[in-house]
C-alpha cells in the first residue's frame, strides 16, 4: 500500500509540473529574429533619435527603408518615458541612427509596454498559484481517500455500556423518524436520553406520547444559563443523567441503519480512542441544497490530511463532526467538553481541538454505511445553518475574506478567463478538468453521486455567499439559529 501511495503521489506531482510548465509557457517573452533590433536611447527625448545596437546577424550593416522594430523588456528605456510607453513603433532609417515615425495614439491604440508586461506578470503568478493549489488539494485528496479505505465499521458483535444522548429542539420532523430505527437496536446496558431543548413545533409533546412505547427517557430543559450555546447546554444536562460507560451524542437528523449500534460498539470496545467521531452519507432534497453541502466534505477531504487528524497533537488539525461524538464518560467528567466550549457555535471542531491539548485520541470513522444525514431541507436552511459556523471554521472575519478571495480565483477565474482571454484558455481548460473530478469524488466520499462536481462553480458561488453572510452576522455581532439570537463571539 505504501509503494501505491508512493507511485500515485509521484504520478500527481509530475502533472503538476506539468501544469506549472505550461501555464509558464503561455506568456514566456519571444526571442528577438533578425528583424527584432535591441535599441538604446542615446540622445534627448527632444531630438527623437536614437543609436541602433543590433543583437541580431544584422550587426554592423547600413540599414535600409522604412522598417518596423519592437521594443522588448531588456530595452534600458525607463528615463525616456515618449518612448517607453510605446510597444510598438514604426521608425524610419537615415545611416545609424532611427527616427520615429509620426504615431497617432487614438487611431492604433498602442498598449504601453510597462502596463502589457505587468499584466503578462499578474496572469503568470496566478496561473501559477492556482496550480499549485490544485496539485496540493490533489496530493491531500488521494492520500485521504487511501487512508480511508482503512476507517470501516467492523462487522462483528460486542456490547458495551452505551448512553446515547439526542438534543433536540424543533426536531418533529426529525425525531420519530430516528427514535423508530434507533430504538429496537439498544440492548441490555444501553440507554437513551432525548433532551427537548425548549422546542416550539410539537417535538415535546410527541415525545410525551411515545417514549414509553420506545423505550427512550427524555426531559425538559432547564433554563438555558447566560453564555450558553443552546446544543451545548442540552448536551451537558444529556451527559449529567447518563449512565453509560460511553457516552454517544446523536444529532436528530441522522438516520441510523440496522446493525449500527452493534458495529459501533464493537468498534467502541476495541478502540484506544479518547473521542470517536464518524462521517455519514449526506441526503438531499434539492440540487441546490446537495451542491452548497459539497463544500463541506469538499473542504474536509481537499485541505485537512485525515492522518493527521487523528494523529497530530497539534489542536490546528482538530476535526470531529458533531452529528456523531462519542466519548468515555470517564473522560467526559475529567474534561467537561461541552462546559469548556459552552459559549461556542462550532463546538465539533472545539471539543476535538479540547481532546487533543489533553494528548487525547481522535479517530474518524467511515459511517456512510451506517448512519445517513438528512439536514437542511431547503436552500435558505442550509445557507442560515452554514452561516452559523462559516466563519468561526475561518477562525476571524478577515481570514474568512480571505477564503472567499481563494475560492474565487481558483474555482471562478478560471471559467472566466476562458471567456475573455483566449491566449489563456488551455490553462484554463486544465484548470477546470482538474477541478470537476475533484469536486465529484469529495461528492462520492459521503454518498452523492460523482455527477455533482460537474455543478462546482454553482457550489462555489454558494459557499462565497455563504460566507459573505456568516460575515455579516459576525460583524454585527449577533448570530441567529434556530430562533434564537447569539452574541457575536459565541
Amino acid at each position: 500500500m505504501k509503494s501505491l501511495k508512493g507511485i500515485v503521489l509521484m504520478k500527481l506531482f509530475g502533472f503538476g509540473l506539468i501544469f506549472l510548465l505550461v501555464s509558464a509557457s503561455a506568456f514566456k517573452t519571444k526571442k528577438p529574429n533578425k528583424e527584432t533590433m535591441m535599441a538604446e536611447i542615446t540622445e534627448s527625448p527632444q531630438t527623437c533619435s536614437c543609436e541602433v545596437k543590433s543583437k541580431t546577424k544584422a550587426s554592423g550593416k547600413q540599414l535600409k527603408g522604412c522598417q518596423e522594430f519592437r521594443f522588448e523588456p531588456l530595452l534600458a528605456l525607463q528615463n525616456y518615458p515618449n518612448f517607453y510607453n510605446f510597444r510598438v513603433i514604426h521608425l524610419t532609417s537615415k545611416s545609424n541612427y532611427l527616427q520615429p515615425a509620426k504615431i497617432d495614439d487614438e487611431t492604433d491604440r498602442l498598449k504601453t509596454f510597462g502596463f502589457d508586461a505587468t499584466i503578462k506578470r499578474m496572469q503568470l503568478s496566478i496561473w501559477v498559484l492556482i496550480f499549485t493549489m490544485l496539485t496540493i488539494q490533489w496530493a491531500i485528496l488521494i492520500n485521504n481517500w487511501l487512508y480511508w479505505c482503512s476507517r470501516h465499521l467492523p462487522k462483528n458483535e460486542a456490547t458495551v455500556s452505551l448512553s446515547v444522548l439526542i438534543p433536540a429542539r424543533n426536531e418533529r420532523e426529525n425525531l420519530p423518524e430516528l427514535l423508530e430505527t434507533l430504538a429496537p437496536q439498544l440492548k441490555d446496558g444501553m440507554e437513551c436520553w432525548v433532551c427537548d431543548d425548549e422546542s416550539e413545533d410539537g417535538t415535546e409533546e410527541w415525545l410525551a406520547r411515545n417514549a414509553n412505547r420506545l423505550g427512550i427517557q427524555w426531559f425538559r430543559s432547564a433554563p438555558r444559563p447566560e453564555g450558553w450555546v443552546g446544543k451545548n447546554w442540552a448536551c451537558h444536562q444529556l451527559a449529567a443523567r447518563a449512565q453509560g460507560e460511553w457516552l454517544v451524542f446523536l444529532d436528530a437528523d441522522v438516520r441510523c441503519s440496522k446493525g449500527f449500534i452493534n458495529e459501533l460498539c464493537a468498534y467502541l470496545n476495541a478502540t484506544d480512542a479518547h473521542l470517536v467521531t464518524a462521517i455519514p452519507s449526506l441526503s438531499y432534497k434539492s440540487l441546490s441544497v446537495a451542491l452548497l453541502k459539497l463544500m463541506v466534505p469538499f473542504s474536509v477531504f481537499t485541505l485537512l490530511p485525515l492522518k493527521f487528524a487523528e494523529t497530530h497533537p497539534h489542536p490546528a488539525f482538530a476535526m470531529a463532526n458533531g452529528q456523531l461524538l462519542a466519548i468515555r464518560k470517564r473522560d467526559y467528567l475529567r474534561w467537561q467538553p461541552h462546559f469548556s466550549v459552552r459559549a461556542n457555535v462550532l463546538e465539533d471542531l472545539m471539543i476535538a481541538a479540547l481532546v487533543k491539548r489533553h494528548h487525547g485520541i481522535v479517530r474518524i470513522l467511515d459511517g456512510r454505511e451506517w448512519l445517513r444525514v438528512l439536514m437542511y431541507p431547503t436552500l435558505k436552511a442550509a445557507i442560515d445553518g452554514f452561516s452559523k459556523n462559516a466563519v468561526a471554521v475561518c477562525r476571524t472575519v478577515p481570514m474568512a475574506i480571505t477564503v472567499s478571495a481563494m475560492m474565487a480565483m481558483l474555482y471562478l477565474f478560471p471559467l472566466v478567463a476562458w471567456v475573455v482571454l483566449p491566449e489563456a484558455r488551455l490553462q484554463a481548460t486544465l484548470a477546470v478538468l482538474a477541478s470537476i473530478p475533484m469536486f465529484g469524488i469529495s461528492a462520492r466520499v459521503v454518498g452523492m453521486p460523482f455527477w455533482l462536481g460537474l455543478g462546482y462553480p454553482i457550489a462555489v458561488i454558494l459557499a462565497i455567499i455563504t460566507l459573505m453572510r456568516s460575515i455579516v452576522w459576525y460583524k454585527r455581532g449577533k448570530i441567529v439559529w434556530k430562533g434564537r439570537v447569539y452574541q457575536k463571539g459565541l
